[in-house]
């Protein structure tokens, strides 16, 4: 699961667990959110094929790795035409 944190206007960060297993720290902050993404996807390296979302606490879904790392402004556009915020 991957759990991205929106922090500020334009500051992210996200956080990597494993279903039973402890949560990771924060990462650091990212600018963009396409950057966040990228080093989430990055971090999981070539272990896990697809990754559970979840964006400021709303579960998205199920999503690519690779998608993450090599087309992240892809997966950042659909998730900003989708995420409505309350």
């Amino acid at each position: 699961m991957i759990d991205i944190q929106r922090i500020g206007p334009d500051a992210y960060c996200h956080r990597i667990s494993a279903q039973g297993g402890a949560t990771q720290e924060a990462s650091r902050t990212f600018v963009a959110l396409e950057h966040c993404l990228r080093d989430a996807g990055e971090s999981l390296g070539r272990y896990f094929a697809q990754v559970e979302l979840k964006f400021d606490g709303l579960f998205l879904g199920a999503c690519a790795v690779d998608a993450l790392r090599n087309t992240p402004q892809a997966v950042a556009r659909r998730i900003s035409q989708h995420y409505q915020p309350a």
